[in-house]
């Protein structure tokens, strides 16, 4: 172990120490997460030894990403869950910026790990065509649990010219005695593709082809899997860049698979999304010691500035404000939008744009009015099918005791309806002078709450 391993070890462990895994208001019950920090992609999903592993992307130094790692958690029976630590560190000259994504194969006692390893150089770069490294890496293990030293067995120098510096997140699986690998890539031109090699003992690696769309769908191919059911084959991608349309690709990125046709190619029409969703990206598939084959994603979307980062900009002003006078927050939703805007004689000193992931947008003025808080919350589904409100006015003397519980609430999670909610009744709860009716409906969309 190096001494960088063992320097990022010692502090994961003191910023773990603190977090409770088991107990907790914001823990979730019946999803992983990490015991601090950021989560994205699932990683290494495979059964080995009795048990399913489950790695993720992990950034225990940030709540909003950063560097990444591999945490890890195994179970026996996919609902009662260990976490196992850190799996993997960006300990290496193939690696300093980050551990990104991989998979896992559980062979001879044996259990790989593929991984891609990312290095942003210093400079004046786009980090698109320049200035950045991806090679493919490799690690051993004989227990799941402790992993030998990493190898390069892909280097991004070897990658085909007509590629950008955007090659990642390898699957490889096991085929009639040999070995495959897809790595998500995009092509010069911004258009998403697969890259396929080949190998004969999981070290040496040969570049065969590459799997794409006669036209152009999307700039980047994230996250492939490529399987086999049923005796059909499908290749299973996180596509960017895809436009947007009535009934489809209504997230910020897609997942979905393609149906291999016979002579391995595919086509755009045939794509199908695997969640309709607004939480659902980076997919991946493995199967467990009785044939099954499991998928598991992430529940999030890259790219996505959350509410907090807002929430923390409106909790700094308020404290500034020497008196109240009077003061509305509204809240709708336009198209597939949600706004919430904050009010002061007729200005507008604060709004937020939401999309269902995240925010969208975030403005503030320059000035700031005296206010209050007489609110006034209107909220509309997205798709104009049902319209219901009801009013409340809320008269308190200090509006900072609720903006901290707004802090307090959003900081710890994106789900904005319900954390609203929320507030509202932990007010309610501790004000003998406010009445709140309030309404849950059921629209084509999911539970919402309409407030005005």
């Amino acid at each position: 172990m190096s001494t960088l391993t063992k320097v990022l070890e010692r502090n994961i462990k003191v910023i773990e120490k603190n977090a409770d895994l088991t107990e907790g208001r914001f823990r979730l019950g019946h999803h992983l997460m990490p015991p601090v920090g950021w989560l994205n992609d699932p990683n290494g999903l495979c059964w080995y030894k009795g048990k399913y592993h489950v790695f993720f992307q992990y950034a225990p130094f940030d709540v909003e990403g950063g560097l990444k790692f591999w945490g890890h958690y195994t179970s026996e029976d996919l609902v009662d869950w260990k976490y196992e630590g850190t799996a993997l560190y960006p300990d290496s000259p193939y690696d300093c910026h980050g551990v990104y994504s991989g998979s896992a194969l559980a062979e001879s006692e044996k259990l790989h790990l593929f991984f891609t390893g990312n290095v942003k150089i210093d400079g004046d770069y786009d980090y698109i065509n320049e200035g950045r490294e991806t090679s493919t890496l490799h690690v051993e293990s004989e227990d799941g649990i402790h992993f030998g030293d990493k190898e390069e067995i892909i280097s991004f120098e070897k990658y085909p010219e007509e590629f950008t510096c955007h090659i990642r997140d390898p699957k490889v699986w096991k085929e009639n005695d040999r070995y495959f690998m897809v790595l998500g890539g995009r092509l010069k031109g911004d258009k998403g593709a697969v890259l396929v090699y080949e190998s004969e003992n999981l070290k040496e690696w040969k570049f065969k082809h590459i799997i794409t769309t006669p036209e152009a769908f999307g700039y980047m191919w994230e996250c492939p899997d490529y399987f086999e059911l049923d005796g059909k084959k499908f290749l299973s991608v996180s596509p960017q860049g895809l436009k947007r349309e009535e009934f489809r690709f209504q997230n910020i990125y897609q997942s979905g698979y393609f149906p291999v046709k016979e002579d391995g190619s595919v086509d755009e029409r045939d794509f199908r999304e695997w969640d309709m969703g607004f939480d659902f990206y980076a997919p991946q598939t493995f199967t467990d010691n009785s044939g099954r084959r499991l998928l598991i994603g992430w529940m999030g979307m890259p790219d996505v500035c959350f509410f907090r980062a807002g929430i923390r900009k409106l909790y700094r002003i308020i404290p500034e404000m020497e008196s109240i006078d009077s003061c509305i927050a509204l809240c709708y939703c336009k198209e597939r939008f949600t706004v919430i805007s904050l009010y002061a004689d007729n200005q507008i000193i604060f709004s937020i744009q939401l999309n269902s992931t995240g925010v969208h947008h975030c403005i503030d003025s320059e000035t700031f009015l005296e206010i209050g808080v007489c609110l006034r919350v209107q909220v509309i589904s997205p798709f104009n099918r049902c319209k219901l409100s009801c009013q409340y006015r809320i008269f308190i003397t200090v509006i900072n005791s609720i903006i901290k519980i707004c802090f307090l609430i959003f900081s710890c999670d994106q789900f904005f309806y319900f954390r609203f909610f929320n507030v509202i009744l932990f007010i309610q709860h501790f004000s003998s002078s406010l009445l709140l009716p309030y309404t849950y409906v059921r629209c084509d969309t999911g539970i919402s709450m309409v407030l005005q």
